[in-house]
């Protein structure tokens, strides 16, 4: 077992690494640690930067949007202009009214 000098310089030791000008050097250090790595980071984004990104995306998938339903539409046309043989004869109602669908 430790004997009682021990006990008492152990935990004046503790005590003194808790005491309110140690507490305020630690404090410092991290600070100017944090300080040194926010000044090395790049420059945060603003919340415009966020906005302008945020429309961006939502723009290219109402883009995409608008081409895949484009694309359906042609694809739609394209199997309607091959459709049923009386319209390629010229007896379907195509036809008759001029070529206006």
């Amino acid at each position: 077992p430790l004997d009682r000098e021990t006990l008492r310089k152990n935990a004046r030791a503790t005590a003194e690494s808790l005491s309110d000008e140690a507490c305020a050097r630690k404090e410092l250090a991290l600070y100017r640690a944090a300080r040194r790595e926010a000044r090395a980071a790049p420059e945060h984004e603003t919340a415009w930067d966020d906005f302008v990104k945020i429309v961006g995306t939502e723009w290219n998938l109402l883009a995409n949007l608008g081409k895949a339903a484009a694309d359906a539409g042609s694809a739609l046309l394209e199997s309607n202009d091959s459709g049923s043989g009386a319209e390629k004869q010229g007896t379907g109602s195509a036809s008759r009214d001029g070529g206006i669908p």
